[in-house]
């Protein structure tokens, strides 16, 4: 039967990546076109989310009511343990959530609390008491890493265990061919912890960089001497606006190896960016940075750099990316307080350029 739908010429990975992209956009006839040539129901991304949770996210009340009455399985959660149904009431979409209600009475679903249709408040962000800022590649320098940042005690003990807790029960992606890493994907459906991650992002004071991208993943390093070539990384879309900065926010500390070395720019490097290449030859460190726990890392995407081999394991990071101001940022924390003092503490950064660093004191 599926492969009487499924057109000639076309994969099942491209119909489930159309239904998925059609649920989101809310596109009835999309969908239903898509369901017909052959994509599958509840098939899942590497977030773990079906088109019915995709649907639900982007308040697709009709695309629901559709999937739904092709019996899609209503209660199957993302990567984080979210229900298509909880992340309607945390967006406020009363109507999609009262569409996933209606049809999971329909389906006869038992035991709505034990498949995720509880609500629950969004987690609050706290406020940023105090932050170490140290601007590893200056802002204006004639290198495709001006404005690289780090922004040092910006977390708490509790938000870092949190994490912990996370990477430590997300699946873990199929590996990819001869990557050092482990990755788990995560969609922060709930806004705890971009929320917070807000405050340290605007602690840095860059222009160009105001709001975390709610899709990112956990980069784990298991064995020694896991490293990664010189490359650039490439930008996300989101919100129609594209991203300026990654960031690295590291879980371990790596007090020998496994530093973020940043590399000077040789020509033919822009014109390799786009693929995430860049131009061969012998490049200089000019700045590198030691993995800390709680350390919080902003580069542009366009900036040099590698993964110096882990001595020390496992190395763990989040690792996502930072859109320019613009985005909607309704569930962000406050706005943290302007720098007031000067710090000479940079440990675990060195620089080619002269370091400066702003302490940021909560009033």
């Amino acid at each position: 039967e599926f492969l009487a739908g499924l057109d000639r010429g076309v994969t099942r990975s491209a119909l489930n990546a159309e239904l998925a992209e059609a649920a989101q956009a809310g596109n009835v006839p999309r969908v239903l076109q898509a369901l017909d040539r052959g994509a599958l129901l509840d098939v899942t991304n590497e977030y773990g989310e079906t088109p019915t949770f995709l649907a639900a996210m982007a308040g697709a009340t009709e695309v629901i009511k559709l999937l739904a009455e092709r019996r899609a399985d209503l209660t199957l959660s993302d990567n984080a343990g979210i229900s298509p149904y909880r992340a309607a009431m945390l967006h406020g979409l009363s109507a999609t959530a009262a569409a996933l209600r209606a049809a999971a009475e329909t389906q006869e679903i038992a035991s709505m609390s034990a498949k995720g249709y509880e609500t629950a408040p969004v987690p609050v962000a706290p406020r940023l008491e105090c932050a170490q800022v140290t601007r590893v590649i200056p802002v204006g320098v004639d290198h495709a890493g001006a404005g690289t940042t780090v922004v040092d005690h910006a977390f708490d003990n509790a938000f870092l265990e949190r994490l912990d807790e996370l990477w430590k029960r997300l699946p873990l992606a199929p590996k990819q061919k001869a990557s050092p890493t482990d990755r788990a994907y995560y969609h922060d459906v709930e806004g705890w912890l971009t929320g917070t991650m807000n405050e340290a992002v605007r602690a840095a004071q860059l222009t160009d960089a105001a709001v975390t991208m709610p899709h990112m993943r956990f980069l784990i390093y298991p064995e020694p001497g896991g490293s990664l070539p010189a490359h650039v990384d490439l930008s996300r879309t989101d919100q129609n606006l594209r991203s300026t900065y990654t960031f690295l926010l590291y879980l371990s500390d790596c007090k020998t190896g496994g530093e973020t070395t940043f590399l000077e720019c040789l020509e033919g490097d822009e014109n390799l960016a786009p693929s995430g290449g860049v131009a061969p030859g012998e490049r200089a460190e000019v700045a590198a940075v030691s993995p800390m726990r709680g350390r919080l890392l902003l580069m542009p995407h366009a900036c040099p750099h590698l993964a110096a081999p882990v001595v020390e394991v496992p190395k763990v990071l989040v690792r996502g990316e930072v859109l320019p101001p613009g985005a909607n940022v309704a569930r962000a924390a406050p706005e943290p307080a302007t720098a007031q003092s000067l710090q000479q503490v940079y440990e675990g950064v060195r620089s080619c350029w002269a370091l400066r660093g702003d302490k940021m004191q909560g009033e």
